[in-house]
C-alpha cells in the first residue's frame, strides 16, 4: 500500500513544484513550443509507467508525468487567456474547468473498464496517442505565442522548494506506519521545515524569485494561494479513495471507479448553480463557503475511515460541490 502510495504521490509531488517554473520557460521558449515538450514528457512518463517491470521505475515514470503536467495544465490556459476573445474567455475556462473535472471524476470509471478488458498497463498507454495527437494538432494548426525574455530560473529555489514537499508527503505517508514518535517522520518534518525556510530567504534575496513574496501582502492573492493548497491536500486525500474501498470495503473494481461520479455529480449541479448564487453572494464570501466546504469534506473522509461508507459520500459530494466555488 506504502508503494502505491509513492505511485500516486510522486506525481503531485513533482507537479506542483514544477508548476512554478513552467511560466517562466514559456516566456523563455514560447507557449507553443512549450506545450508540445510537456505533451512529449508527459506521453513518455506514461510509456515509462506502462512498460514498468518494478515499483521504482514505475514511480520514476509517474514523476516523468507530473513533469509534463506540470507544463501542460498552466501553458494550456495561459493560450486560452492568450487566444480566446475576450468577451468568450470565461466561456473557453469554464469548458477547460468542466472537461478537466469530468476527467477527474470519470477517471476511475474509465480505468474500471480498462481493466476489465485489458491491462492496467493501458491505463498508461492509452495517454500516448492522445498526447502525441494534441502535440501534433498543435504543432501544425496553432500560430506561434512568443514573449521572448531572458528571465532566469531560480534552481536552487525549486530544489529546496521541491524536497519540503516531498519531505512532508514522505511523513504524512508513513507516519501511520513508522508511528508518528518516529525519528523517520519528525525527521522528515524537521527537514521539511528546514526547507522551506530556506526557499522563502532564498526568494527573499534572488533577484528573479520564483514567488515574487510582496504578492503576498495582496489579500485576494494571499487566499487564492490558501485556496489551492486546501485543494491540493484534498486531492492527495481522494485520489487514494478508489485503492482504500478495495482494500478494507472489498468493493469491486467497476464499483471503486465508480466513486468519483459522486464529486462529478455534485460538481455539475453547483456549477450550474453558481451564477445565480452570485447575485446574492459575493465572490469572496463564496471562496470562503468553499475552503470551509474543503475542509468539511476532509474531515468527512477522515471519520468516515472508522463509520463507513455513508461519511465518505458526504464528504465525496461536499467536495465536489466546493470546486466551482473556489474556481470562480
Amino acid at each position: 500500500f506504502s508503494e502505491m502510495q509513492w505511485i500516486i504521490n510522486i506525481y503531485v509531488v513533482v507537479m506542483a513544484a514544477c508548476l512554478l517554473v513552467a511560466g517562466k520557460l514559456a516566456v523563455r521558449i514560447g507557449y507553443k513550443n512549450l506545450m508540445i515538450i510537456g505533451l512529449l514528457i508527459f506521453a513518455f512518463g506514461s510509456w515509462m509507467c506502462g512498460f514498468a517491470g518494478s515499483v521504482d521505475f514505475e514511480i520514476a515514470g509517474r514523476a516523468v508525468q507530473g513533469i509534463g503536467a506540470a507544463v501542460i495544465f498552466p501553458i494550456a490556459m495561459a493560450i486560452i487567456k492568450a487566444t480566446a476573445p475576450k468577451n468568450k474567455l470565461p466561456f473557453f475556462l469554464s469548458m477547460m474547468l468542466a472537461i478537466n473535472s469530468f476527467s477527474f471524476s470519470s477517471g476511475g470509471l474509465v480505468a474500471a473498464f480498462i481493466h476489465h478488458i485489458s491491462t492496467w498497463r493501458w491505463f498508461f498507454y492509452i495517454n500516448i496517442p492522445i498526447a502525441l495527437f494534441a502535440a501534433a494538432l498543435i504543432a501544425f494548426a496553432m500560430r506561434p505565442i512568443v514573449i521572448r525574455s531572458k528571465i532566469k530560473i531560480d534552481w536552487i529555489g525549486l530544489i529546496l522548494l521541491f524536497f519540503s514537499i516531498l519531505l512532508v508527503v514522505f511523513a504524512l505517508m508513513d507516519g501511520p506506519m513508522l508511528t508518528w514518535s518516529s525519528y523517520w517522520v519528525i525527521g522528515s518534518f524537521v527537514l521539511a521545515f528546514i526547507c522551506f525556510a530556506l526557499f522563502v530567504l532564498n526568494e527573499l534575496k534572488v533577484s528573479v524569485p520564483l514567488i515574487e513574496m510582496s504578492i503576498l501582502r495582496d489579500g485576494m492573492l494571499t487566499r487564492i494561494f490558501i485556496t489551492v493548497a486546501i485543494m491540493q491536500v484534498a486531492f492527495m486525500l481522494f485520489n487514494f479513495i478508489a485503492i482504500f474501498v478495495q482494500v478494507n470495503w472489498h468493493f469491486s473494481v467497476l464499483a471503486a471507479g465508480a466513486i468519483g461520479l459522486y464529486i462529478g455529480g455534485a460538481l455539475l449541479v453547483m456549477t450550474l448553480l453558481v451564477k445565480p448564487m452570485l447575485k446574492i453572494i459575493s465572490e469572496h464570501t463564496m471562496m470562503l463557503y468553499g475552503q470551509i466546504a474543503v475542509l468539511l469534506s476532509v474531515i468527512c473522509y477522515a471519520v468516515s475511515l472508522h463509520t463507513g461508507f455513508v461519511m465518505m459520500a458526504i464528504g465525496l459530494i461536499l467536495f465536489g460541490a466546493s470546486l466551482p466555488w473556489l474556481l470562480i
